[in-house]
């Protein structure tokens, strides 16, 4: 949340001017070792970081999450590329363009690249014995606390203003009724303040890894996903109620802010 010329600052070593994509495309070439390049998307090592770039653009509804995407089939199309990384992480350019709080450069994405080559972001290793810092520091932190309702709560750029809730099945009858009485209460409470639920294809954009129970309530499957355990995945099999939200980063920064903690509130 420090923006992007700090992340570039711990492979540099210092933080250099980066306030739009023109000086954050010359540092990546003049002072990394180019690994990718194609179009305005680029990809450079510095130091022990990678560092991506990537332009919005009319035909991208979120400039990370299409980068994301297209290194993923690098990796299986040509994995020798990303060779240099393996064991990384990688900072990517946000690219958010009118998102309040965000903009352009105003913070960094991770993207991790595991021992084993795949290319994951950071909210995927909670059930990996190799893990980066953060999700053992949650997971940690979960150990300690014993939580029986968790949040994970998230934002989205490819739905302008909606809202829907991310659910967990349960491994349990009793926590599994609970779990959808939280769901269907806090989806009431988010209609009830006036904010817009999210459409089917406001889901479908992010994978085909959910149900609708009813507008607003999503269940995701992490099986079907095919990737590791986010924290809600993790805590719905392992502490209790867990769910995730999706918020449409174009609405203002209190709204968002609202939002959540309405969510959390009313579960």
């Amino acid at each position: 949340m420090q923006g992007f010329a700090h992340v570039l600052s711990l492979g540099l070593g210092e933080r250099p001017e980066a306030d739009d994509f023109d000086q954050v495309e010359s540092l990546l070439r003049d002072q990394g070792e180019v690994l990718f390049e194609e179009d305005d998307l680029l990809l450079a090592l510095i130091g022990e970081y990678g560092y991506a770039s990537a332009r919005p653009a009319p035909e991208r509804a979120c400039a990370q999450y299409f980068f994301y995407q297209r290194l993923q089939r690098l990796a299986k199309e040509h994995p020798e590329a990303l060779e240099p990384l393996r064991g990384r992480r990688v900072w990517m350019t946000p690219g958010q363009t009118g998102v309040a709080g965000t903009g352009d450069l105003g913070r960094a994405y991770t993207l991790i690249i595991s021992l084993d080559g795949e290319i994951l972001h950071i909210n995927r290793f909670h059930d990996t014995p190799w893990s980066p810092i953060e999700p053992r520091a949650t997971r940690d932190l979960m150990a300690r606390i014993d939580p029986g309702i968790s949040f994970d709560l998230h934002e989205s750029q490819l739905m302008e203003d909606r809202y829907f809730l991310s659910a967990r099945r349960q491994p349990d009858a009793t926590n599994e009724e609970w779990e959808q009485k939280a769901a269907s209460a806090v989806i009431q409470a988010i209609s009830d303040s006036g904010a817009t639920l999210a459409r089917d294809e406001d889901v479908s954009a992010l994978g085909n890894w959910f149900d609708t129970s009813e507008p607003g309530v999503c269940w995701l499957d992490a099986g079907r996903r095919g990737e590791g355990y986010n924290l809600a995945d993790f805590a719905s099999q392992t502490y209790g109620l867990a769910f995730g939200t999706e918020m449409g980063m174009y609405g203002t920064f209190d709204g968002r802010v609202n939002l959540a903690m309405i969510t959390v509130r009313t579960a």
